[in-house]
């Protein structure tokens, strides 16, 4: 083990000044970057610059959250970890080969989940890059960015300062993109090969950059894991303006007296929203925290389509087979055929039969319990969305589905976020992905992420062909104990289920165990 970080260096100067970093192992560390400063509410500006030689070896603040996520019990499949939180937490990270010299690697940007609400870009230890960077022989960058209220409250009617306070977030991920854009080749990048890469909320936030004019030729190329969920109703102007007007008004501020929200504790601002939330619900309010459309947003593609710019970014899109379930099964293997169609009948009512039938054809090597974590809200929408996206162009789009089983339970079909580990090659910290299975399809997903984000052409040696998306075929590159590229493969059993099936909210639903 090497290791290197004294008064020497690792030193990098950026345009604002010079910083330090790490070495260890060969590779450089650069944490807790600051790429921009915001008063609250208000769009991101250059930092300052600064004289001497600024410390950045420790990750920098995440964003305050309105609640904590619930995941911690399961943190045995997905490594969860807390961070210290601020409002000023325009911060990003760096994991190279090399600096301060002419090499020039593609570089990956991460776009953490959590919706617009919640997540960092250190909750999860997978996101520690080191095995992406090193054997993807790619540059990695993370980011944080102002979530929840500092991050989406429509302001906009309280002065001209706020007008995009509904897209603040966002606006951090564009300045993010600047940064790495000025910045990143004394880092070992090269700022124009940029691939933005998120999952969940991450995918959901470069749908945004999508339809944003100031983030176009800031990326060149995009993976959306999971995330192509249409935005909540919250992001129509009307909604979002009355949630902003209900927190104000409880906390005594009117336009007269707004500049007083600067003095207000977060935690204060966030303990007033929860408390006029349930009562904006009953009035039929949607309260969930999305980006407001205006002119630094023009909203979902699914209504508007995709920019010229959009549309001429290579892109993979895809989805994992249970995402969100409704079912919590400790053995499957235990079930009898009694309980397994009690259940089905339970999910899909008369079209149990059906339902099932399809999905023994769809899925032959599969366990017929499998069924009851089936996703197919997200599998359709991947389908639409790449749709939408092809019409008219000729750039190269690419579709994939997770369908593998992991050793949990009796064998766990991929959930929302089991993807993370693979693509970061970081299944060794996390006690699930121990099985020769899962490191196997670490090596080939990871190789096909850093190989898009090298050439536009996700192909390698250790999977099958793997062609750019045909509506009409709906091809699919199904990532399993062995891969293959499908057509239309599951179309039947997604019509079908959706006939039949009784999908709740994914965010507000009962889990039921068996």
């Amino acid at each position: 083990m090497d290791f290197w970080c004294d008064s020497k260096g690792p030193i990098v100067e950026t345009d604002k000044g010079k910083i330090r970093g790490y070495r260890q192992d060969g590779l450089y560390y650069f944490r807790g970057i600051k790429y921009a400063d915001a008063d609250r509410f208000e769009m991101p500006r250059p930092v300052e610059p600064w004289e001497g030689v600024k410390d950045c070896t420790t990750y920098g603040y995440t964003s305050t959250t309105v609640t904590k996520p619930d995941i911690i019990a399961r943190d045995i499949l997905l490594g969860f970890r807390y961070w210290p939180q601020s409002e000023h937490c325009q911060y990003l990270n760096i994991w190279t080969k090399d600096i301060n010299n002419d090499v020039r690697r593609p570089v990956m940007v991460w776009i953490h989940g959590g919706g617009f609400s919640t997540g960092s870009a250190v909750e999860h230890k997978c996101y520690e890059a080191e095995n992406l960077c090193r054997e993807g022989d790619v540059v990695v960058v993370s980011i944080n960015h102002r979530l929840n209220s500092i991050g989406f409250m429509n302001m906009a009617e309280y002065g001209e300062e706020y007008a995009n306070s509904g897209v603040a977030g966002i606006a951090d991920i564009v300045a993010a993109l600047e940064w790495v854009r000025d910045n990143i080749a004394n880092f070992g990048g090269d700022p124009n090969n940029v691939t933005v890469f998120g999952q969940s909320g991450g995918g959901g936030k470069i749908t945004c950059l999508f339809g944003s004019k100031a983030a176009d030729g800031l990326y060149h190329k995009a993976i959306l894991q999971s995330g192509i969920l249409p935005m909540p109703s919250a992001s129509k102007y009307e909604d979002s303006a009355k949630v902003a007007h209900a927190v104000m008004n409880e906390l005594g501020l009117t336009k007269s007296n707004i500049k007083k929200i600067r003095d207000i504790p977060v935690d204060v601002m966030n303990a007033a929203f929860l408390k006029v939330a349930p009562k904006l619900r009953e009035q039929g309010v949607n309260v969930e925290w999305s980006p407001v459309p205006g002119s630094y947003y023009v909203g979902d593609p699914y209504e508007n389509g995709f920019s010229e710019y959009a549309r001429s970014v290579p892109t993979i899109v895809g989805s994992v087979v249970a995402e969100f379930p409704t079912v919590s099964i400790s053995d499957k293997h235990s079930l009898s055929e009694e309980k397994i169609m009690e259940i089905a009948h339970e999910m899909f009512g008369e079209g149990a039969w059906e339902v099932m039938d399809v999905y023994r054809k769809t899925y032959p090597d599969k366990h017929i319990a499998d069924l009851f974590y089936l996703d197919y809200w997200f599998r359709v929408l991947v389908d639409k969305y790449l749709t939408i996206k092809c019409e008219g162009s000729d750039t190269p789009n690419y579709c994939y589905l997770l369908t593998y089983d992991f050793a949990y339970n009796g064998g766990l079909p991929a959930w929302h976020s089991s993807d993370l580990m693979l693509v970061f090659r970081s299944a060794e910290v996390v006690p699930v992905y121990h099985e020769p299975g899962a490191m196997k399809l670490q090596d080939q997903m990871s190789t096909s992420w850093s190989n898009f984000a090298k050439t536009g052409d996700p192909n390698s040696d250790l999977i099958p062909k793997w062609t750019p998306y045909r509506p009409a075929d709906r091809n699919t590159m199904v990532f399993d104990i062995e891969c293959a590229e499908k057509c239309n493969f599951d179309r039947e059993l997604m019509e079908v289920a959706n006939k039949y099936g009784q999908r709740p909210g994914f965010r507000f639903r009962q889990v039921k165990q068996y």
